[in-house]
């Protein structure tokens, strides 16, 4: 059992392998602790896995998305240092989700059984007595997110995953052809030694359901939300549907520009990733978008990718505890 491998595939069963090395450390299911990781982190015995879905086909007309639900492998709690997307065939975009029990107590909870992949409950309202939050939003093959290596005072930032965390990757892939077509994923992530010490990083998330446009016309959605006291931002991006023509974070009332996306296939992204990183210092996050509907009937807030719209801002701060929300302006305890 010495096969070297560096990755980890894990489909509908997992894969396992021990690297080469004078202390066998065996890969099942978890996250090793190689001690050589933060001075060699391409070393084949550092701590890291992929997560590939099996394939989707996607019939004509169809906007329906998939999810591929699993735990994470990790037997302790662990702190990531990099996600990594690969998205195959007609996939637009993909989304890794967390899910924890809907009653609000942190519990963590499985959306459905590991393995299964299937459209029933797939995306961010509660299923199945779970709730899902946002983890990371990805749009094009290599695209990485990776937290800063120094946090100010030495420690690397890092995505924090409980051990045997429920997790689900959801495929959005539209056919708007009159052929199906395929669609599948894969993310790779990595994580930091077992005992390092890390500083949390978590989601700010910003969602604006008061859009309405209506037909044969241009209209804009904005709203104001304060940020949470004492932290720092390292990444900002947007997420619309294709409706909108551009969309834009920036301070408020300051006016400062953070991010502007003009392709809604594929959002801008500003990140500061070294210290002092980014502090609002008292100031709002301001999110506006501004649409174009050529069509017959309103546009508003909603999931469906041909048909609804969303205004949303997308970024990570530290230090933090869990994720955040700011639902129009009001943000959410």
């Amino acid at each position: 059992m010495r096969a070297s491998c560096r990755l980890l595939l894990f489909a509908l069963s997992i894969a396992m392998c021990a690297p080469a090395h004078a202390a066998d450390r065996i890969f099942r299911n978890s996250f090793e602790n190689p001690v050589d990781c933060v001075v060699t982190p391409n070393d084949p015995e550092c701590p890291t896995f992929t997560i590939a879905t099996p394939e989707a086909t996607i019939p004509p007309g169809v906007v329906t998305s998939t999810c591929y639900y699993f735990r994470a492998p990790n037997t302790s709690t662990a702190g990531l240092s990099r996600l990594e997307a690969t998205l195959n065939g007609g996939t637009a975009y993909i989304v890794l989700w967390a899910t924890f029990a809907a009653n609000g107590s942190g519990a963590l909870a499985e959306r459905e059984p590991p393995g299964t992949f299937s459209s029933a409950g797939c995306g961010d309202a509660d299923s199945n007595g779970t709730t899902a939050r946002r983890v990371w939003q990805a749009h094009r093959t290599g695209e990485a997110l990776e937290p800063p290596a120094n946090d100010g005072t030495g420690r690397p930032v890092a995505i924090e995953w409980l051990a045997g965390q429920p997790l689900f990757i959801q495929i959005v892939a539209p056919n708007v052809t009159d052929q199906p077509i395929n669609a599948s994923a894969a993310i790779g992530a990595q994580a930091l030694p077992v005992a390092t010490l890390y500083t949390r990083t978590d989601t700010f998330f910003t969602f604006n359901g008061n859009i309405n446009i209506a037909a044969m016309s241009s209209g804009s959605a904005t709203q104001a939300c304060d940020v949470p006291a004492g932290v720092k931002f390292w990444h900002f991006t947007t997420h619309t549907h294709g409706f909108a023509t551009s969309a834009t974070l920036s301070t408020f009332p300051s006016l400062q520009t953070l991010v502007v996306t003009s392709d809604w296939e594929n959002p801008a992204i500003q990140e500061f990733p070294v210290a002092p990183f980014f502090d609002f210092a008292g100031e709002k996050l301001r999110y506006s978008c501004n649409y174009t509907n050529n069509g017959t009937t309103p546009v508003q807030t909603g999931s469906d990718e041909l048909n609804d719209e969303n205004c949303v801002a997308i970024s990570y701060f530290f230090p933090a505890t869990k994720p955040r929300l700011c639902f129009n302006s009001i943000l959410i305890p």
